[in-house]
């Protein structure tokens, strides 16, 4: 008689065999968990996307969100859209002047300047989230859709 766990394994190793996951699947894979583990999450306080204000119909070409730390801009421009941050004074001088702006299969790198600005051209529509270097731990903004 066959056990569960028997069974199984011999399943697991015909669909490896006959449909084999793409390396490339696996390595996103592996990306994708080790990203959700190594940042400092920073909370999302306001996001103009689930406010409109009075009088305002439809949606702007901006979208502004903020979060503990962070002020973010995004607009729209021909290939995607445009970032512009501003990190608060009191988070700046734990970074090392690096930001990142990660999406499913890569990532776009960004110098933050000494007042705390950044931007970051090309913003692709779909998830991102927005990583601040720091040496002791990055800083991350939740996953959102740009």
């Amino acid at each position: 008689m066959t056990t569960d766990r028997a069974l199984l394994d011999a399943l697991a190793h015909l669909v490896d065999r006959l449909d084999p996951t793409p390396e490339v699947l696996a390595h996103r894979a592996r990306t994708a968990l080790a990203e959700r583990t190594d940042a400092t999450p920073m909370r999302l306080l306001t996001d103009s996307a689930h406010t409109t204000p009075p009088g305002v119909r439809g949606r702007g070409s901006s979208r502004t969100l903020r979060f503990a730390g962070l002020d973010l801009q995004l607009d729209h421009v021909d290939n995607g859209l445009h970032a512009t941050g501003l990190i608060s004074p009191t988070t700046l001088p734990a970074l090392t002047g690096l930001v990142l702006v990660c999406r499913p299969g890569g990532e776009t790198r960004a110098r933050i300047d000494t007042d705390g600005w950044f931007h970051v051209d090309h913003v692709p529509f779909g998830p991102v989230r927005f990583v601040l270097h720091a040496p002791a731990r990055d800083l991350a903004t939740p996953w959102f859709t740009a």
